[in-house]
């Protein structure tokens, strides 16, 4: 959708980048969920990728990511890209050691 207002200018393409950011990004917000009250910390449903138990590397959270990292592209709002950043960690085995940040702040 980047690409298509990139190349359009169509206003609503913006939108929908930025609107599937701010989905993702209050998915994954604590305060807004049953339990907020008890616990406010990540609920995990941005990064839940074929079951509700498994938040490991895949395609549930790599498209969260990019829609993250789209949203960045878009605004230059650092906090999306900071909202990427901790979801790959919180998803990989290998953080903070692989450089994941690294392979975040190369899609931009």
């Amino acid at each position: 959708m980047l690409v298509y207002h990139w190349l359009t200018g169509d206003p609503w393409a913006r939108e929908a980048v930025l609107e599937s950011a701010a989905w993702v990004t209050a998915m994954d917000d604590g305060r807004l969920s049953a339990f907020g009250i008890f616990d406010d910390g990540p609920t995990g449903a941005a990064t839940q990728t074929y079951s509700v138990d498994f938040h490991g590397p895949g395609r549930g959270a790599g498209n969260t990511v990019k829609a993250l990292v789209k949203a960045f592209e878009c605004t230059r709002d650092a906090a999306r890209l900071s909202e990427a950043e901790a979801l790959s960690g919180r998803c990989s085995s290998l953080w903070p050691s692989s450089g994941a940040t690294a392979a975040v702040r190369s899609f931009c």
